[in-house]
């Protein structure tokens, strides 16, 4: 008795494990290259927002202590607040033709003669407001 016994796999086995073996590689690959380009456009939008707190807060800090735009409206608890529409001062920017706002609050205490100011740098990314902040002391010379 002669058992007719294949050993192996055919051709079509082999090209079938082969196209589905790229297609799971592709995938992986474009999955891949997808999250770095999210992740430079996150690191680009911080770039320009850093860019622009830095060149704010230069331009606040040359201003004479009793500047309208370091006048604090009354409120020394909102620092913190990011709408444009509750913040002390507003302005908006276009870096690499990418809108952008800034707002800043300013807290003033009068016994020390010092005031505070928080700048927030504001954007849309993805769908979601991300933004970026700093907070600089000023003193009365």
């Amino acid at each position: 008795m002669v058992l007719n016994k294949k050993e192996g796999f055919t051709l079509i086995e082999l090209l079938v494990s082969l196209v589905l073996l790229g297609i799971v590689f592709v995938g992986g690959l474009l999955n891949m290259v997808l999250l770095g380009s999210g992740y430079l456009i996150n690191i680009k939008h911080s770039k320009n927002a850093n860019y622009l707190l830095t060149n704010y807060m230069e331009y606040l800090l040359n201003l004479p202590y009793d500047s309208p735009l370091l006048t604090d409206d009354g409120d020394t608890m909102d620092l913190e607040e990011r709408n444009p529409a509750l913040a002390d001062f507003r302005d908006s920017n276009t870096v690499e033709n990418f809108p952008y706002t800034i707002v800043w609050n300013i807290a003033e205490n009068q016994n020390e003669e010092r005031k505070t100011i928080r700048i927030h740098v504001l954007w849309i990314e993805r769908g979601e407001q991300r933004f970026l902040s700093r907070t600089y002391e000023i003193w009365r010379k």
